[in-house]
């Protein structure tokens, strides 16, 4: 209960930060001045979007004591969506979609090699949307800068989530590493330590597997930059398609940090501190930040809905 407190007293201090130093004059009108159009299509794409994600998990767990169908599997992640509001922004998806799939069921473990291996081809794809669109966008100082700093950290992260997919594909190198750990940790003292980590190992490790989530990972994404791009021509915006791949799939990236409410905050600040490197006001970034929080709160009243009739 402490730690939900204190992201919700880090976003309200984050956000009365950002309010501080922006001119809320301009916010207004930058609200005033939104096409309802526009955002109702960005909208309705943020909506679909969650087929794709039903999809990848219906894939993971076919044939397996797990196997559900896809309709039941898009009703878990809206829920999820849902519980996400409260609990960790980075793990709250995972731990109620982990719960609803896995109860009074065998293959727990499996599961959590499931969600990792999801996660891990998801966050490589969000990295790689954000750095490679960003070296195709405007010839800059300040986004040059900006480039060049974030570089030597996106490499790292593509070196750790690569090394955690072959991990969990190469099943000589989790055997390797599981052995390892086996013998220097001493795990046979603790049994159930020992049987966790022996059971985090996928099920279907072929190729074709792989090519399908990549190719629904990718689906997922080309809808989420859709609808970033939407909402900068709701608000009439100077940036294109570049612009959205590149701010949307960074600051998606830091909202996976677990330290605020929902994202709230740290998503405000970064589009307005991205919108500066562009030459846009900040104030317009903090409204896309609220325009985007409008569209996970309309995700998680659906999840909430389905979450009471379902009980």
């Amino acid at each position: 209960m402490a730690k939900h407190v204190n992201r919700i007293l880090f976003s309200i201090l984050l956000l009365v930060y950002v309010g501080l130093k922006v001119d809320r004059q301009t916010m207004v009108e930058a609200f005033g001045g939104i096409s309802i159009g526009w955002y109702l299509l960005s909208t309705a794409i943020t909506l679909s979007s969650s087929v794709f994600m039903a999809i990848k998990y219906h894939l993971l767990i076919r044939d397996t004591t797990l196997s559900l169908s896809l309709s039941r599997l898009l009703v878990i992640q809206y829920i999820s969506r849902f519980y996400a509001l409260i609990l960790p922004t980075a793990l709250g998806t995972e731990a109620v979609r982990w719960y609803k799939i896995t109860r009074d069921k065998q293959g727990k473990s499996f599961f959590l090699a499931v969600t990792a291996y999801e996660r891990m081809l998801f966050l490589l794809t969000l990295v790689c949307c954000g750095m490679i669109p960003l070296l195709l966008s405007r010839n800059h100082p300040e986004i040059n800068d900006l480039r060049n700093r974030l570089w030597p950290m996106a490499s790292i992260c593509v070196a750790a989530l690569l090394a955690g997919i072959l991990y969990l594909l190469n099943e000589k190198t989790h055997t390797t590493v599981f052995s390892f750990l086996k013998n220097h940790l001493r795990l046979n003292k603790y049994v159930r330590l020992n049987l966790l980590l022996n059971n985090i190992a996928l099920k279907d490790r072929s190729p074709a597997l792989l090519a399908q989530l990549v190719f629904y990972t990718l689906c997922w994404q080309l809808f989420f930059i859709t609808r970033i791009y939407f909402l900068f021509r709701s608000m009439a915006l100077p940036l294109d398609i570049v612009e959205a791949a590149w701010m949307g799939s960074l600051v998606m990236l830091l909202q996976v940090l677990p330290v605020s409410f929902a994202g709230l905050g740290i998503r405000e600040g970064a589009y307005a501190y991205l919108f500066t490197l562009c030459g846009l006001p900040a104030e317009k970034g903090v409204v896309l930040g609220l325009l985007f929080f409008s569209q996970m709160l309309i995700l998680s009243g659906i999840g909430a809905i389905l979450n009471v009739f379902e009980k």
